[in-house]
């Protein structure tokens, strides 16, 4: 479950910049964990 939002997460990154407050730091932070 988690899995999967994560995934869906990772999508929303790179088709747009995370939807969580316009935050340009929250896209970067998704990318580096989910890549780490």
């Amino acid at each position: 479950m988690a899995y999967g939002w994560l995934k869906m997460t990772m999508i929303n990154v790179d088709g747009a910049q995370v939807q969580i407050g316009d935050n340009p730091v929250y896209p970067s932070l998704w990318q580096t964990t989910l890549r780490a």
